[in-house]
Order: C-alpha cells, then structure tokens, then sequence
C-alpha cells in the first residue's frame, strides 16, 4: 500500500503535466459543484450532479496514476454523458441530468486515447 506522499508523486511524475493539471481542474470543479449545492443535498437531482463530478474526478485521478480502470472507467462515464446530452439536449431538464463539463470531457478522454499505451 502506497503513502499518500508517494501517491501524488507518482501520479505527477508518471505522465505528462497535462494530466495532473486536468485532474486538478475536476478535483477543483467537484468541490466547488459540492460547496455549490451543500444547501440542496436532499434533492436527488443534486446528487445526481454531484456523482457524476466525483465518478469523472475518481477516474481521471486513477488515470494520472495510469491504471487501465481508471481510463477505461472515465471513457464510459463520458460516452454516457455524451450520449445523454445527444438524447435530452433539447429538453428542459437536460441540465439536471448531464455533466457540467460534458463537452471538455470528450476533449479530455481524447488525451486519454492518444496516451493509452503507456497504461499498464
């Protein structure tokens, strides 16, 4: 079992800066969708919202630290998230139930794709 010291310095060492800094953006847009809707957290739409933040953040730091699940993990989240905003983009309610960052999410598993053969 690995140190959490050793944790962050092998998910900033392993890859190229551009994938700790991304990961530091979801952790940053999770906690501020978190902060955000504290008051709300007995609505299920909330909830809704904030699992996705939180499933996109444990994913991509689990790809900065090139585990295959992670990568694998954050790819299935978007391509239902995208899927999702192809389906009810035009609803009223299609923000209740779609990522924040649904656009820049596909952007981001497009880094992930071109860099998967360093995962192990």
């Amino acid at each position: 079992m690995r140190s959490f010291k050793q944790l962050v310095v092998d998910v900033s060492t392993k890859n190229i800066i551009l994938f700790p800094l991304i990961g530091l953006f979801h952790l940053l847009w999770a906690l501020g969708t978190i902060w955000r809707d504290r008051y709300e957290l007995t609505s299920h739409i909330v909830i809704i919202e904030i699992a996705w933040m939180v499933g996109f953040t444990v994913f991509w730091l689990a790809a900065c630290d090139l585990k295959k699940w992670g990568a694998m993990g954050y790819l299935l989240l978007t391509i239902i998230d995208i899927s999702l905003y192809v389906a009810v983009r035009n609803g009223s309610v299609s923000h209740f139930y779609l990522s924040d960052i649904c656009l820049f999410d596909g952007l981001f598993s497009f880094f992930l794709l071109f860099f998967y053969k360093n995962f192990i």
